[in-house]
C-alpha cells in the first residue's frame, strides 16, 4: 500500500496538547502523511485563562488553491475546527476540487448540550451544508442534536440514538460515528454504517433498516482532558485510510484515548494541558 496522503483542516495551538499539535504526530505515527491547512493559529487552546488568535479565513482559499495548481491529490480530507461559515464554505470548495479523496468531518461546534461561543446562526447552517458532501462524520452528542435539530439531554434511550443516527445519515454521510455518550463511569461511542441488512448489529433495528449500529464501551480512564476527540479522530479517520473497517479504528482510538488520558492523570498532568500522548505514542505503532 502506497503512503496515504491526508489533507487536515483544523487549528493549531502552540500550547495545551490540542488540535494540529496532536493530529500531526499521530497520524504520522499511524503511517499517513498529514498536509495541515490551518484555519486558526493560537498560542495554546481555548481552555486557558488568555490565548492569542491570527485568524486564517483569508488565506485558506489561496492556500489550497496552490495545491490544486500543482494538481496534488489525497486520499481523505479530515476537517475539524472551523472558526465561522466562510471557512465551512472553503472547506467546502476544496472536497469539491479533490473527488478522489474521502471527506471526514468533525463537525466541532459545542459540547455538554451547549453551542461553543462563537458559534453562529450562520455557522451552523453552513455546517449542515458540509455535512451532506461527507462520507464519515464524528460528532460528540451535542453536536449530533445541533445537526438533527434535536433538544440536547443527559441521557438518551437507544431507541432515541438510532432515531439521530437515521436522521444523520438522511443528511449524506453513509458512516457516522457519535462519541460523548456517558453513563456512569462508561462512556460509549456509536458506530453506523449503512450496509446489507443482514450483516449483524448491536442494536435491535426495525425490519428491513439497511443500517448497521455497533456500540464500543469503555471504562472512564481519568479526567476528561482537552485534545482527546482530535486524537481520537485522527486515529479513526487514519485507520480508515489503511484499510481497517471502522469499528476496528474505533476500538483501536477508544483504547489509545484511554491509555492516553490514564498516563496523563499518572504523571500528574495539569488537565487543561491535555495528555501526555508522546508517552505512549509508540504503542500506537504496535497496535493490530
Amino acid at each position: 500500500m502506497s503512503l496515504r496522503k491526508l489533507a487536515l483542516i483544523h487549528a493549531f495551538s502552540g500550547f495545551g496538547h490540542s488540535t494540529m499539535s496532536v493530529i500531526l504526530p499521530v497520524v504520522s505515527a499511524m503511517g499517513v502523511q498529514g498536509c495541515p491547512l490551518p484555519t486558526a493559529i493560537f498560542s495554546n487552546h481555548t481552555g486557558f485563562p488568555e490565548w492569542y488568535k491570527l485568524d486564517f479565513t483569508e488565506h485558506m482559499v489561496p492556500y489550497a488553491e496552490a495545491w490544486n495548481r500543482l494538481e496534488l491529490k489525497f486520499d481523505g480530507i479530515y476537517s475539524g475546527y472551523l472558526g465561522s461559515g466562510a471557512q465551512c464554505d472553503a472547506v467546502l470548495k476544496l472536497v469539491k476540487a479533490h473527488p478522489e479523496a474521502i471527506f471526514f468531518l468533525d463537525p466541532v461546534m459545542g459540547d455538554h448540550g451547549r453551542l461553543y461561543s462563537a458559534i453562529t446562526p450562520e455557522h451552523v447552517a453552513a455546517m449542515k451544508k458540509l455535512v451532506t458532501y461527507a462520507q464519515y462524520i464524528l460528532p460528540n452528542i451535542t453536536e449530533a442534536c445541533i445537526l438533527t435539530d434535536t433538544t440536547y439531554k443527559e441521557a438518551f434511550s437507544q431507541e432515541e440514538i438510532c432515531d439521530i443516527i437515521s436522521k444523520l445519515h438522511a443528511m449524506g454521510p453513509s458512516h457516522v460515528v457519535i462519541t460523548g455518550l456517558h453513563d456512569s463511569n462508561m462512556f460509549t461511542n456509536y458506530i453506523s454504517e449503512l450496509c446489507d441488512t443482514n450483516y449483524p448489529s448491536d442494536v435491535v433495528l426495525p425490519s428491513g433498516s439497511d443500517v448497521r449500529i455497533k456500540t464500543i464501551t469503555l471504562p472512564a480512564a481519568g479526567n476528561s482532558r482537552p485534545g482527546t476527540g482530535d486524537i481520537f479522530g485522527s486515529v479513526v479517520v487514519s485507520g480508515i485510510l489503511k484499510g481497517q473497517p471502522l469499528e476496528q479504528s474505533v476500538q483501536k482510538a477508544a483504547r489509545f484515548v484511554s491509555d492516553c488520558i490514564k498516563i496523563s492523570d499518572e504523571n500528574n498532568l495539569p488537565v487543561r494541558e491535555g495528555t501526555c500522548f508522546e508517552l505512549v505514542l509508540p504503542s500506537l505503532l504496535r497496535q493490530e
